[in-house]
Order: C-alpha cells, then structure tokens, then sequence
C-alpha cells in the first residue's frame, strides 16, 4: 500500500519492518486511493479496498486459527498481543469499509475513495501497526534467522507490484 501511495521512493534505507512504519509511511497513506486496482495474482480482480478487507479477513483468521492450535503452548502475554491485534479497532474500519463505500457513493461525494484520508482512522492504523510490529518482534525471535520478517530493497524494484504511485489520488 505504502509503495502504491508515495510518489516516489523515500530516501531511506529500510532494513527491518520497524523501519517502514515511520511518519512517511503514515503521512502518505492518506493518498491512497482505494479505488484503484491492486496487484493481486491470477484473474481475480480488486481494488484496494477488497485487497485490504480480504488481506485483513485472512490475517485475523490466521491469528484465531494458531491460538486454537497453540493456546495451551504460548505464554499469555502473547494470546493477548493476537487478541489485540484480532479486536483491533482499525480492523473493524476494514471490514466495514465496503458499507461506507456504498454510503459514499449513493452521495456522489467523489470517485475516488480513501479510506486513510482522515487523521482519526490513520491513528487507528498506528495503533494497528505498533501492535502487528511487537507481533513480528515476538516471531522474529522465536524463529531461526532464515525464517524471519525482513525488508528487502527488492521490494522497491520496479519489477514488483505494485508500482510506485500506482495507487496516489
């Protein structure tokens, strides 16, 4: 979402997933416009909003199913990062975001749709975020070193989607 946002590369080296959630991560999300085509695989077709909702719905379902499995083997303080990260305020905004949508454009506000734009719901997704980060501190050291969440500059090639300003209002 970040890359489809910004006009242009930040001048930053990104080499841990902290290090992509800064104020510019923040800032230019509001310029993502959720009305545009995402870069999903294969002949499905979606926008960002649906990518989002279905990103999202997929990622909280994951979460419910290892706490299902693995309830009685994690320590407590981590069942309740998954159950803050699953009842997340900004998550209930996700999935609600199709609703809004509709009531938007009953009211012909606008073609384009961004659901970042506020400030509130960018707060939201802060909050979200710090949560998903201590979740990915607390796999990245439980797992051996090949197996962690890492940042790539490859990711900022132009070769992977999405490309950069894709998506900016």
């Amino acid at each position: 979402m970040f890359k489809a946002a910004i006009a242009e590369k930040p001048d930053k080296n990104y080499q841990t997933v902290v290090d992509l959630f800064d104020h510019t991560f923040f800032e230019e999300l509001a310029f993502l416009d959720f009305s545009k085509p995402a870069p999903v695989l294969g002949a499905i077709e979606a926008d960002w909003s649906d990518y989002l909702l279905r990103e999202c719905s997929q990622f909280k379902d994951s979460l419910n199913r290892t706490m299902e499995k693995y309830c009685l083997f994690l320590q407590p303080e981590l069942i309740e990062l998954m159950e803050e990260v699953i009842n997340s305020p900004f998550l209930w905004i996700v999935f609600n975001a199709p609703v809004i949508r509709q009531f938007s454009a009953k009211n012909n506000t606008s073609n384009s749709y961004n659901l970042l734009a506020r400030q509130e719901i960018r707060d939201l997704l802060k909050e979200y975020i710090q949560l998903i980060t201590a979740l990915l501190e607390q796999y990245n050291q439980r797992v051996f070193e090949d197996k962690q969440i890492k940042i790539s500059d490859e990711l900022w090639a132009k070769e992977v989607l999405p490309k950069i300003g894709s998506g900016r209002i």
